[in-house]
C-alpha cells in the first residue's frame, strides 16, 4: 500500500499540530509497511526521498500578508492539488490522505481519506468574539468564506474523513453535511519522551531551579485566549503568590497585543514569549515545565496538551472537548474564559507540591493511552476499507 499526505506543513515547515501529526502518522505507517510520501509547502531544496517541498506564493502557510499574498491562496491550493493529482494518474500511489480539508477542492482522484483536526465553522464562532487585531478580522474573513467552501469540496469528494474527537465529528454532520456513516473518530497520539530532570532542563535554559514554571505553546490566535492566563497571573500577584515564571512558545496575529496586555499589567518581566522555537527548545520547555496551561475555548484534539501529559508537565485546562482530564487526578479544570478561576487552580498546585507531583505523574501516565503505533493501526485499517470497496 503506498498512501501520499497531502498537508500545508511538515517539519522544519511547522506552525502547529498538523506537521506533528503527518511526522508521526506517517513514520507508524512506514512500520507497519504501509510506504509513505509527504508532499507539502516549504523550501524545495529541503526535499527528499519521502518528502516533497512546494515553494508557495501566497500567505497559505508563509509569512506574507499583502492583498496580492491572500489573493494567491487559491493558486497556490491548484498548484499542490495538481502535483498530488499527477501522481495518481501516472499510478504511483494507492491513497491520497489529505490532512487539512483546505487543501483537495481540485484533486483529481477519488481515493480521498481527509482528516479534519478543527472547522472554519468552530473556529469562526470563537473567533468573532475576541477579534483583537487586523490580521483577526482578515482571518474571520476567511473563515467566514472560503474557508468552508474549501473545506465542503474536500470532505465531497473524500471517501472517508477521520475525525480527531467526536465534537468535531458532530460538527462535521451538523454543519457540513456530512452522512455519519462516512466518518470515523481516531484521536490524536504522542510519543513517549525520554526526559531529563527538571532541574537540569531550568538550567539549560536560563531558569532559576527553585522557580515554578508555568508553559503554555500555542499559536497565538483568538480562539487561544492566552489573554486569559495574563489575567490569572496578574491575579496571583495581588494575591502575592511570586514564586513562578511563565513562558508562553508559540506566535500568530495576536503576538502583539499580547504583548501589550502584559506590558499594561506590568508583566513584563513575569511572563515571557520567545515566539516559535525549535523542537529541541520546545522539548526543553516541556521538560522544565512544572504546569503546563491550555486555555483555549475551542480546540479539536490538541496535541500540545497530549505533549504535555507525555512529559509529566501537571495540565490546567478549560473547560471544553476532548474532555480527557479527570479533575484531581490528572489534571485541574477551569471555566473557560474564568481567569479568576484559572488563577484558583494555579495557586492550588503552587501551594500543593504532593498535588502537582501526583498529578503529574498520573497525566504521563494517561498519554499512554494515546500512542502513534494505535493511530496508525486504525488509519491503515481505514485504508484497506477504502481500497477494498473500490475493488
Amino acid at each position: 500500500m503506498k498512501v501520499l499526505f497531502l498537508t500545508r506543513e511538515y517539519p522544519p515547515y511547522s506552525v502547529g499540530g498538523i506537521a506533528k501529526y503527518v511526522f508521526w502518522l506517517s513514520r507508524s505507517l512506514v512500520k507497519l509497511g504501509v510506504k509513505c510520501k509527504v508532499l507539502s509547502i516549504g523550501d524545495p531544496d529541503d526535499g527528499s526521498s519521502d518528502v516533497i517541498y512546494v515553494a508557495p506564493e501566497s500567505s497559505l502557510c508563509a509569512k506574507k500578508e499583502s492583498i496580492k499574498d491572500n489573493l494567491m491562496i487559491l493558486h497556490d491550493i491548484k498548484r499542490m492539488d495538481t502535483i498530488a493529482s499527477n501522481f495518481f494518474d501516472t499510478g504511483e500511489f494507492d491513497v491520497l490522505h489529505v490532512v487539512d480539508p483546505y487543501l483537495g477542492p481540485f484533486i483529481r482522484t477519488r481515493s480521498i481519506v481527509t482528516t479534519v483536526h478543527d472547522t472554519s465553522v468552530g473556529e469562526l464562532r470563537f473567533m468573532v468574539r475576541n477579534l483583537r487585531t487586523i490580521l483577526d478580522i482578515k482571518y474571520s474573513v476567511f473563515f467566514a468564506s472560503l474557508g468552508p467552501l474549501l473545506e465542503h469540496l474536500t470532505l465531497k469528494k473524500s471517501k472517508a474523513v477521520i475525525a480527531v474527537d467526536e465534537h468535531v465529528k458532530n460538527e462535521l454532520c451538523k454543519s457540513y453535511g456530512m452522512p455519519e456513516g462516512r466518518i470515523r473518530v481516531v484521536a490524536n497520539g504522542v510519543a513517549i519522551p525520554n526526559t531529563v530532570s527538571k532541574d537540569t532542563a531550568k538550567k539549560r535554559l536560563g531558569l532559576m531551579a527553585n522557580e515554578l514554571l508555568i508553559f503554555s505553546a500555542c499559536r497565538l490566535i483568538p480562539r487561544k485566549r492566552i489573554d486569559i492566563l495574563i489575567k490569572a497571573v496578574r491575579i496571583l500577584l495581588e494575591d502575592r503568590v511570586e514564586d513562578f515564571s511563565v513562558v508562553v512558545c508559540g506566535d500568530g496575529p495576536q503576538r502583539h497585543f499580547l504583548l501589550r496586555l502584559a506590558d499594561r499589567y506590568g508583566l513584563s518581566s513575569k511572563i515571557r514569549f520567545p515566539g516559535w522555537v525549535s523542537e529541541e527548545e520546545l522539548q526543553s520547555y516541556y521538560e522544565a515545565a512544572d504546569i503546563f496551561v491550555l486555555t483555549s475555548e475551542y480546540e479539536g484534539f490538541p496535541i500540545s496538551l497530549l505533549e504535555a501529559l507525555a512529559y509529566g508537565v501537571a495540565p490546567v485546562c478549560s473547560n471544553i472537548s476532548p474532555m480527557i482530564l479527570t479533575e484531581g487526578v490528572n489534571g485541574l479544570v477551569f471555566a473557560s474564559r474564568s481567569s479568576e478561576h484559572l488563577a484558583k487552580k494555579l495557586k492550588l498546585l503552587d501551594y500543593d507540591t504532593q498535588l502537582r507531583l501526583s498529578i503529574s505523574e498520573a497525566a504521563r501516565e494517561l498519554s499512554k493511552k494515546f500512542s502513534w503505533e494505535k493511530v496508525a493501526v486504525e488509519t491503515k485499517g481505514i485504508y484497506e476499507t477504502l481500497l477494498a470497496g473500490e475493488r
